[in-house]
């Protein structure tokens, strides 16, 4: 099993974990990502940041695929429509299997809506930009309107009541009632169920009657992506969760608002993008890469579509 303790790494000496941890790099799950610039950067050498960053590979159980492997991988995917074909693109063509994507916004930008369009799509044909298959839902704010779905499903054509007993769904609102439902999801999504919903991931952290250090908050969302980054890979299905923000000026976006979550969230994430109220009833999407891409869409009573 994978370590979650730099001091169990062969070649971490004090000093040099000193030197990591100023560089925000507390556990071998960050190190195992690291480049060897960025180690260098911190002030450990070329020799020891490549020997530190193969330990820790190997101690996160990353292995490296062939060309065959990586190709069998690309064509098993599946993609399922966000229902705006603006939104799909620079998601490249939408919501991918084996895949963690991530939403993140204030509140009221649409995270939420765009959550139940996606259990809506994903149980329309591939043909039509589903997966023909369930959906696994996890409601840690509430935020799972049942009579949202039915409109959503009529206007795609699916029966209301087929929609909701497809999807699976379950309300928590405490960190250790979601590891047991995140443990469990692996019955669901191994007999069909090729979508998981988290709608909010950071919400239970939150918790008033569970509080969390910053550290132990970064095991246990270190935890809990590895669970999540298994199942997506393993399993062939997509990831989908919400997150809350916080304001942080950022050089790249141009954007003041970033996901909770810490460097393990920034590094385990595949696609992360921000959701924003840009007028009544339009909304902004920004995918976080360089550089960066952006999409207008709207949210009305049909849901989620192109202006």
């Amino acid at each position: 099993m994978p370590t979650n303790n730099l001091d169990e790494m062969c070649g971490i000496t004090p000093e040099i974990k000193e030197k990591l941890v100023k560089a925000s790099i507390t556990m071998p799950l960050l190190l195992s990502t690291a480049t060897v610039e960025q180690l260098m950067e911190a002030g450990v050498t070329e020799v020891q940041a490549q020997e530190l960053i193969d330990n820790a590979r190997t101690l996160s159980e990353i292995r490296y695929l062939s060309p065959s492997e990586f190709a069998d991988r690309f064509f098993s995917m599946s993609k399922v429509s966000t229902g705006s074909q603006a939104l799909d693109d620079i998601l490249g063509a939408g919501i991918e299997t084996m895949t963690l994507t991530e939403f993140f916004g204030p509140s009221a930008s649409g995270k939420s809506q765009i959550c139940m369009q996606l259990s809506i799509n994903a149980q329309l044909p591939e043909e039509k930009g589903g997966l023909a298959s369930k959906v696994l839902y996890i409601d840690t704010e509430g935020s799972f309107n049942p009579t949202r779905i039915e409109e959503l499903a009529k206007s795609r054509d699916v029966p209301p009541q087929d929609s909701l007993r497809n999807i699976f769904y379950v309300k928590v609102s405490t960190l250790s009632d979601l590891f047991d439902k995140v443990n469990k999801a692996k019955e669901f999504l191994s007999r069909g169920s090729r979508l998981l919903i988290i709608d909010n991931i950071i919400n239970p952290f939150h918790n008033k009657h569970e509080r969390y250090g910053m550290h132990e908050t970064q095991l246990h969302i270190q935890r809990l992506l590895g669970k999540l980054l298994t199942y997506a890979d393993e399993l062939n299905v997509a990831v989908v969760f919400t997150n809350r923000v916080y304001s942080m000026p950022d050089s790249l976006m141009g954007e003041d608002l970033r996901p909770f979550g810490g460097l393990v969230l920034e590094k385990a994430v595949h696609k992360k993008v921000l959701i924003r109220r840009h007028q009544e009833g339009v909304y902004r999407a920004s995918l976080y890469i360089d550089p960066p891409r952006q999409a207008f869409f709207k949210i009305d009573s049909k849901g989620v579509g192109d202006l």
